[in-house]
């Protein structure tokens, strides 16, 4: 049978459209397939789906094609092998959607996009090799992605045909049931008229959802099922079963709208999606579904991660289609300020914040008015951040980076503010209690905690009044619970965090730690202490990260500059500039100084700002005159002359060399330290920090745990007192040993 015979047949008879379609795969007679009703989609799982593939009449395909790319990878690939090689004009234009709304975008569905582009060769279908040409740009993936689906898809279309034109009396027929199919098309459903716009003016209030699922339900549509079921106070088991059946069968086509933006698992409240996830992919993404105004009725939304720095903003994306929403999770909150005079509903925020700055302008902003709890994660964050804040109307303040800065000094920055809750990390969340202190302390997740118990340990004892564990118990064994009895004991006069913390360093970490002028000089990387040795109390403050002996100056990173900073007077100078700068050291005596630079290692004369050496590495050391230098490189340790160029790898990988006062390098590894053949047991932990006194007479090898002082010759133990992160000897002898939070005189 010819093609403009079958035509005549199709303007009384749609069906034979798809035998037209085999005689010639014209892209207006796939256009006009496309109007054709596929009936209600398919409602069973994959297995069932399999069966009716194989004894479902062609003609009646329709609905399983409805549902061939729903659901979970597996399960589309599963559907995707039943039908290797087929040719169907339905098929076809359900490929043309799927390659236009890139639903997935990670190299693991590599895979499920060989299989769909392996149909569009199988398809003859001539529309994919225009299509291959105006796609590919407009996805916006990640460029490693971007160019496998390019390659791929060019290679799919190569050997199909070219569209073969129709004749002027094939032309004119197929007219004829295009006019029919778009012009005169059947009304919609009524179910499908009625304006859904007062809910998403209103999402709180109950009664525009009320008058909506009357309306619904004199259409007998399924949704005002669900919306009466629903909006009951309380249900029946029977009930219970139907809403569950209703979502099953008709959740994924109420959730079309959103595409690919909105993650599968969702949870339903009075008749609309409440609760879900964000999965903006690109820009694309946010264009297309950034302002859906089927967004107002989610009460809560966490976003997924960011795959990729560039794809941050997009990820983290909220505009004004979400401004009734009471809870963000992972959001850019940057985002929040940048949406012109939007007043949030927002009560509960939880995202990144870059910095001090962009933590004021959250907590003083007049579009949050409603905001009562705020969780800033992915951040630098230090209690810095914290000084002079306005907390406004803010109950909840959380720290959930993930190396949170130092507890007691986040507490002591807090306790005079109008908090009622503070959360530190994701291990535990202080309560006010009846004194007015944060002394009620909830332990939440003490398996994924970082150093808690460390953290718990520098708060002074009997600091909690009260303690909220959870049901398992294996908390209350080891450090943690060890920890946790210590600082929970009851004591009729409490003692003050904020006091506690006034006493000691304030640092978040020690950097660096030298002896200059009769102070010790202590350093986290951003700020520096300079401790009276006789008193030990901080006699100055300044900003900087990186402190050499003698205590006269320090240098700095500062973006894309190292500065040397005059103690004395303030004054500052450049001294080497680049871009990538991530680490910085000095020598003993201040001459020379090691920056780490993308992949290399420059060491610099600090007088003059020039190179008078480089190599590969990362994590250098110099020895106290510049001299000699030590890189990371390759899963080895190498120790360079800074002068004769000489370069020697140091044997014990994965030992953590450094150099000592005295000259001498020492290796150090979990439960051992050597200086050539002299050992130094401890106690098995990993060393931080190891130094001696400048004739080398003693050593000490610091641990979290503990800091053991051994002769540094012999390697016979003198002494161990408590643990640090890093220690000095002072010009007498004495030890002194820096942790986050205090400095000791041993």
């Amino acid at each position: 049978m010819k093609l403009h015979q079958v035509l005549q047949q199709a303007a009384t008879d749609p069906r034979a459209l798809l035998d037209a379609w085999w005689l010639n795969p014209h892209p207006r007679i796939s256009a006009v397939i496309g109007t054709l009703p596929e009936g209600a989609p398919f409602a069973g799982d994959v297995d069932a789906w399999c069966v009716a593939l194989r004894t479902t009449l062609r003609a009646q395909l329709g609905p399983l094609f409805a549902v061939l790319f729903e659901g979970k990878v597996a399960e589309v690939q599963r559907r995707l092998e039943l039908l290797s090689g087929w040719s169907d004009a339905r098929l076809a234009n359900h490929l043309e959607r799927v390659l236009r709304e890139v639903p997935w975008s990670s190299n693991g569905a590599r895979r499920l996009w060989t299989q769909i582009f392996s149909l569009v060769t199988s398809s003859k279908d001539p529309r994919f090799v225009a299509l291959a040409q105006e796609l590919p740009p407009k996805w916006g993936l990640r460029s490693a992605q971007q160019e496998w689906m390019t390659r791929a898809f060019t290679q799919a279309v190569r050997s199909l045909p070219a569209v073969t034109e129709l004749t002027p009396e094939e032309s004119a027929l197929l007219q004829v049931i295009e006019r029919e199919a778009f012009a005169a098309r059947p009304p919609l459903p009524k179910s499908r008229t009625i304006d859904f716009s007062a809910v998403y003016a209103a999402p709180h209030d109950d009664a525009p959802r009320l008058v909506l699922a009357d309306a619904l339900l004199e259409q007998a549509a399924p949704r005002g099922e669900l919306l009466s079921l629903q909006l009951r106070a309380t249900k029946t088991a029977a009930e219970e079963r139907r809403e569950r059946a209703l979502l099953k069968a008709h959740a994924k086509t109420w959730l079309a709208p959103f595409g690919p933006s909105l993650g599968a698992e969702v949870t339903w409240r009075r008749g609309f999606p409440a609760e879900g996830l964000v999965k903006f992919r690109n820009a694309a993404d946010v264009e297309k579904y950034g302002g859906l105004t089927e967004w107002a009725t989610f009460e809560a939304l966490t976003w997924s991660p960011p795959r990729s720095p560039e794809h941050q903003l997009a990820a983290g994306f909220i505009g004004p289609a979400f401004r009734h929403l009471l809870s963000a999770d992972d959001v850019h909150v940057p985002h929040l300020l940048a949406s012109g005079a939007v007043t949030w509903a927002l009560r509960k925020v939880r995202g990144a914040v870059e910095n001090a700055e962009g933590l004021r302008a959250v907590l003083e902003s007049k579009t949050l008015p409603k905001l009562e709890a705020l969780h800033v994660t992915d951040t630098p964050f230090t209690a810095q951040w914290l000084d002079g804040v306005k907390w406004g109307a803010l109950q909840e303040f959380g720290v959930a980076t993930r190396y949170p800065p130092l507890l007691l000094h986040v507490l002591a920055a807090v306790e005079a503010s109008p908090l009622k809750r503070l959360q530190w990390g994701r291990a535990l969340r202080f309560h006010r209690a009846d004194d007015g202190t944060l002394s009620k302390l909830e332990l939440l997740d003490w398996r994924g905690a970082y150093r808690v118990d460390e953290q718990l340990g520098s708060l002074p004892a009997g600091a909690v009044s009260s303690l909220v564990a959870p049901a398992d118990r294996h908390w209350s064994t080891g450090p943690l619970g060890r920890a946790l009895e210590r600082v929970v004991k009851q004591q009729r006069h409490r003692p003050s965090v904020a006091r506690s913390a006034a006493l000691h360093l304030g640092l978040n970490g020690v950097r660096s730690i030298a002896w200059g002028e009769g102070r010790v000089w202590v350093s986290d990387g951003q700020l520096l202490r300079a401790v009276d040795a006789k008193t030990l109390e901080v006699a100055a403050s300044f900003p900087g990260g990186f402190v050499a002996e003698g205590g006269r100056d320090v240098l700095r990173l500062q973006g894309d500059r190292v500065e040397l900073c005059e103690l004395r007077t303030g004054a500052l100078r450049t001294v080497y500039e680049g871009k990538n700068l991530q680490r910085l050291v000095r020598s003993s005596d201040g001459t020379r100084a090691a920056v780490r630079q993308g992949a290399k290692v420059r060491v610099l004369e600090v007088a003059t700002g020039a190179v008078c050496f480089e190599c590969s590495g990362e994590e250098p050391e110099l020895d106290a005159r510049g001299a000699r230098l030590i890189v990371r490189s390759r899963q080895q340790v190498e120790l360079h002359d800074v002068e004769t160029k000489a370069k020697q790898v140091i044997e014990g990988w994965p030992f953590a060399p450094n150099f000592l006062a005295d000259g001498r390098l020492i290796q150090r590894r979990d439960g051992i330290a050597r200086i050539g053949e002299v050992a130094f047991p401890t106690n098995g932990e990993h060393a931080w920090h190891a130094c001696s006194t400048t004739d080398g007479a003693r050593v000490a090898i610091v641990h979290p745990g503990a800091t053991f002082v051994f002769d540094g010759h012999s390697g016979r133990k003198l002494a161990q007192h408590e643990g640090g992160w890093a220690g000095i000897f002072a010009p007498d002898g004495t030890l002194f040993i820096a942790a986050n939070d205090r400095l000791t005189r041993v």
